[in-house]
């Protein structure tokens, strides 16, 4: 979804026609959980019914409880929303620092962050992005179809098993890789 820093506040951009973008719209505090870990990424994005949370700093305010680097409790405020994407000011809040990721950079980590991105950017698309959007696909398939294979050659099991993860994911949209 992207995240941006605005002077002390962050600007993120989901795109509007997924349960995310829906959540935040209500206007409730809200948490982001902040990481390089591309395991706690495919967590979030391939099992979200596995995930667990704790009580953030703020009252009422969840975190995620798992290898996250930066927490950030925040308010959201809609700036604008467009045909496939909102801009949304969050008021920070609180940020600090959770328990740290596990996994060492490389460049198997990064490229299935990169991948889990484009299952992301694959699943919003499907949803019902407008028609033009969908001249991407191709080229988004492509980028996840190379960034898995190099995960699969350079990665560990552990990276490897995510990376089957996605491509079933991808499957069960209907789409081959």
């Amino acid at each position: 979804m992207g995240v941006e820093a605005q002077g002390e506040d962050l600007v993120i951009s989901p795109y509007v026609n997924t349960r995310t973008y829906r959540n935040i719209i209500q206007g409730s505090p809200l948490s982001l959980a902040l990481t390089q870990d591309s395991i706690v990424f495919c967590r979030v994005v391939v099992e979200p019914r596995e995930l667990k949370f704790k009580e953030g700093r703020g009252r009422g305010i969840y975190i995620l409880d798992d290898n996250v680097d930066l927490h950030v409790e925040a308010l959201p405020r809609l700036l604008s929303e467009g045909s496939t994407r909102a801009f949304i000011l969050l008021k920070v809040l609180d940020a600090y620092e959770g328990r740290g990721s596990l996994i060492a950079f490389s460049r198997a980590n990064a490229l299935l962050v990169e991948s889990l991105v484009y299952l992301t950017k694959i699943r919003a698309l499907l949803q019902g992005s407008p028609r033009g959007d969908r001249c991407e696909l191709g080229r988004w398939l492509e980028v996840l179809r190379y960034s898995i294979s190099l995960v699969k050659r350079l990665g560990s099991e552990e990276l490897i098993r995510c990376a089957n993860a996605v491509v079933d994911e991808v499957r069960k949209l209907g789409l081959q890789l």
